[in-house]
């Protein structure tokens, strides 16, 4: 699937050198603002999932075939995200399952309660970080500057792409002995593009 950077790139002249992969201009495009907008369309769409999978909540009186619809629909849901109904789960248990694998991309308290379920430990027994070395977001006046202040695009395109260019981890620290590895495994397939993890467990850090 291309991204929205390509298909910027694909609605200007054909003829032009912005074409061409190596113009500064054409990986500008293609890396920078494309890569925010394919990070705000990601943004929106577990948004619109997260809103869907709230409102699938039946009432307490609700009839069997209102029950059998919710079911489904948290289905189509749930293997839209690769995450499936265990046997014998409720739709209550289900829906906040998914919402709590959701909320990993953007929470702590996300991260918190799939760590707590999956090792079925206490909440209070580990403690989940977020460390950003620099917040403040590269504006566009930046952006030019240093696209004629460096020499390479290389430079120029790590520059742009960054929306915090000195990073921003995630950091679990689980207690003594717990399995760092199952753990990274489990929470890094759920975090933005961009988000570092590591996972520490005494004198054991994973990666």
């Amino acid at each position: 699937m291309a991204s929205l950077g390509d298909y910027l790139i694909s609605l200007l002249r054909k003829n032009k050198p912005i074409q061409k992969p190596d113009n500064a201009m054409h990986q500008l495009l293609k890396f920078g603002v494309g890569g925010l907008l394919d990070y705000y369309e990601e943004f929106m769409n577990i948004t619109i999932s997260k809103i869907n999978i709230f409102n699938n909540n039946p009432a307490e009186d609700t009839t069997e075939m209102e029950e059998k619809i919710s079911a489904g629909l948290l289905k189509l849901q749930g293997d839209e995200l690769g995450i499936y109904r265990h046997e014998g789960e409720s739709n209550v248990n289900y829906r906040n399952r998914l919402l709590a694998f959701m909320n990993g991309n953007n929470s702590i308290l996300g991260i918190i309660t799939i760590v707590s379920n999956l090792l079925n430990i206490p909440s209070d027994s580990f403690h989940v970080m977020h460390e950003v070395l620099n917040n403040e977001p590269l504006g566009f006046e930046d952006t030019i500057t240093n696209m004629l202040d460096n020499e390479t695009t290389n430079i120029l395109v790590s520059l742009i792409s960054e929306k915090e260019p000195n990073g921003s981890t995630i950091i679990i620290e689980l207690p003594d002995g717990a399995d760092c590895e199952l753990v990274y495994d489990v929470v890094s397939k759920m975090l933005f593009v961009g988000v570092n993890l590591i996972v520490k467990s005494g004198s054991i850090s994973y990666p």
